[in-house]
C-alpha cells in the first residue's frame, strides 16, 4: 500500500508539473501577442505619452490592430504613417497601424525633432484607430471634434496631393487627426472611450 501511495504522489507531482508548465507556455504565448512595437525603431523615440498611446492601440478590444513599421506602402508613398481600412474575419475587425520611421528619421535632424514628429504621427494615426473603433466598422468615422470647425493652419494640411480625392467625410476624418497631433490627452480619451 505504501508503494502505491508513493506512486500516486509521483504521478500527482508529475501531472501538476505538466499543468504548470503548460500554463506558462500558454501565458507567454498570449502575452507575446502584444508589445511587438517595442522592437520597432520608433519605440526609442516615444515619449511616455506615446508609449501609453501605442499600448492602447495595441490592446484595443473592438478592433485588433497590428503595429507595423517601414512597410512597402511607407516606401512607395509620401506618408509618415497610416492606418489600413479594416477587414472583417470571423466577426472581428483587423487593421494595421504603421509608422514610416525611416522617412521620419531621414527628414528630421536630431533626436528631439525625430521624437516630436514620431509623437505627432502616432497621435494622428492613433486617432484614426479610434475612429475605426467608433463603432467598429469598415470605414473611418469622424467624432465631430470642434463640430468640424478647424483653423486655417489645420485645413492647410489637406493641400497635400494624397488628400485631394477625399470625400467631405474623409476630409473631416483627416482634419480631426491633424487637430490632435499635439493633443495626446485627447487621443487617449478617444481610444479609451471607443476601443474598450
Amino acid at each position: 500500500m505504501k508503494i502505491f501511495q508513493s506512486n500516486i504522489l509521483y504521478v500527482f507531482l508529475f501531472v501538476f508539473f505538466l499543468l504548470d508548465f503548460s500554463l506558462d507556455i500558454l501565458n507567454s504565448t498570449f502575452n507575446d501577442d502584444y508589445g511587438d512595437y517595442l522592437s520597432h525603431d520608433y519605440s526609442e523615440y516615444l515619449t511616455k505619452s506615446g508609449k501609453s498611446i501605442i499600448d492602447l492601440v495595441d490592446r484595443s478590444e473592438k478592433v485588433v490592430f497590428f503595429p507595423r513599421e517601414n512597410t512597402p506602402y511607407c516606401k512607395s508613398n509620401n506618408v509618415l504613417g497610416y492606418v489600413d481600412y479594416p477587414y472583417l474575419d470571423n466577426g472581428n475587425y483587423f487593421s494595421n497601424l504603421a509608422i514610416c520611421t525611416n522617412r521620419i528619421l531621414r527628414y528630421r535632424n536630431n533626436f528631439s525633432e525625430r521624437q516630436e514628429e514620431i509623437d505627432k504621427t502616432l497621435n494622428h494615426e492613433a486617432l484614426h484607430a479610434a475612429q475605426l473603433c467608433h463603432p467598429p466598422s469598415s470605414d473611418f468615422l469622424p467624432f465631430g471634434i470642434r463640430n468640424g470647425m478647424f483653423s486655417n493652419k489645420i485645413h492647410a494640411n489637406l493641400s497635400s496631393e494624397i488628400y485631394r480625392d477625399l470625400s467631405p467625410t474623409g476630409k473631416l476624418v483627416e482634419l480631426e487627426a491633424f487637430y490632435v497631433e499635439d493633443r495626446p490627452h485627447l487621443v487617449k480619451q478617444y481610444l479609451i472611450k471607443h476601443c474598450y
